[in-house]
């Protein structure tokens, strides 16, 4: 039973954010369109589809927030809480077809990426030998999100 909310979660998920490999240009309609496929496929393979709540879009924005940083390296908590005004409002969007959370992540995800590479860089420009010595916290559930780009280079190095 479990599998079925995270099979629906994922396919709804996947589907959303396909618009973000469409080229430029009229992709607002392309992605209603996708939505309501993704709808209209579960009701057809008769899965009992979960209500979409402010509960469904708690589970998916904590679920969302894990698939895309799950051993918390990439995202600063600031991040996360800016993303956050977004948690009880998914289902809202999706009723209306709106994506504003997916694009707002989907910038997120952009700069961590692009502050990572940076991070990289000076690693390696630094060198090996200045390095601290750092303990690390390899369990990701008792891990915090990084409060700073210095902390988040502190966990890389």
């Amino acid at each position: 039973m479990k599998w079925k909310g995270f099979f629906i979660t994922g396919l709804l998920l996947s589907s959303m954010i396909m618009w973000g490999f469409y080229p430029s240009g009229d992709y607002k309609d392309r992605e209603s369109l996708i939505l309501d496929a993704v709808l209209n496929y579960i009701d057809a393979l008769h899965f009992h589809p979960l209500d979409i709540n402010d509960e469904f879009s708690s589970k998916v924005f904590h679920d969302y927030i894990e698939d895309i940083d799950p051993s918390k390296r990439f995202l600063l908590q600031s991040e996360i809480n800016d993303l956050s005004i977004y948690e009880n409002l998914i289902d809202d969007q999706i009723k209306v077809k709106q994506f504003d959370f997916f694009e707002a992540s989907i910038t997120v995800i952009e700069n961590s990426r692009t502050r990572a590479k940076k991070i990289y860089e000076e690693i390696i420009a630094e060198g090996i030998s200045n390095i601290k010595e750092n303990n690390v916290e390899v369990d990701r559930d008792k891990r915090s999100y990084a409060t700073s780009r210095q902390d988040l280079k502190n966990l890389w190095a």
